[in-house]
């Protein structure tokens, strides 16, 4: 048991003597403020190694994929400040100068890559449709989206481009 003397505590997993704001506090429904029995520098440590040693199937990191999606479209504005704020520190300017590199290397401009992309979009390619399937709330594999179903979904856009047209050209 963890004894408490003035403001320092005994840590139940490395036993050492130490002050209480090296202990993570709740707080009771009554308002007692209570420490925890292990110390903040041992739960890191029983945490990274309860993580690392947790067996994930497909299955589990396939849920956790699709909740954080659907974070992303509740939370539109959240994720979208969040970005914002991380661009601006000094890990994300990193991180976006080694994309520009990386592109630079290959000889690839920033125009070109949208100009690809935009050919993508407008060819109805498979690759880009398979994306528009993995990007849905209820996103399926890449490897289970199937050539039918690609076909039928790139009829759908075809169809919506179609009316879309017509209707600006009437009005």
């Amino acid at each position: 048991m963890a004894i408490l003397t003035n403001n320092t505590k005994h840590c139940s997993k490395c036993k050492e003597l130490k002050d209480l704001t090296l202990f993570n506090s709740y707080k009771l429904s009554n308002g007692t403020i209570k420490h925890r029995s292990d110390c903040k520098a041992c739960r890191s440590i029983n945490q990274k190694l309860r993580w690392k040693s947790k067996v994930r199937t497909e299955e589990d990191k396939l849920l956790a994929s699709n909740k954080a999606k659907q974070w992303a479209i509740i939370n539109k504005s959240k994720q979208q400040a969040y970005q914002q704020a991380y661009r601006s520190t000094e890990r994300g300017k990193l991180k976006a100068r080694e994309s520009y590199n990386k592109f630079k290397s290959l000889g690839i401009t920033k125009l070109q890559t949208k100009k690809a992309q935009r050919k993508l979009v407008d060819n109805l390619s498979d690759g880009y449709i398979k994306g528009l399937f993995r990007n849905r709330v209820n996103s399926l594999n890449y490897n289970e989206v199937t050539p039918e179903l690609i076909d039928l979904k790139r009829k759908q856009l075809k169809l919506y481009r179609d009316v879309k047209k017509k209707t600006n050209t009437c009005s």
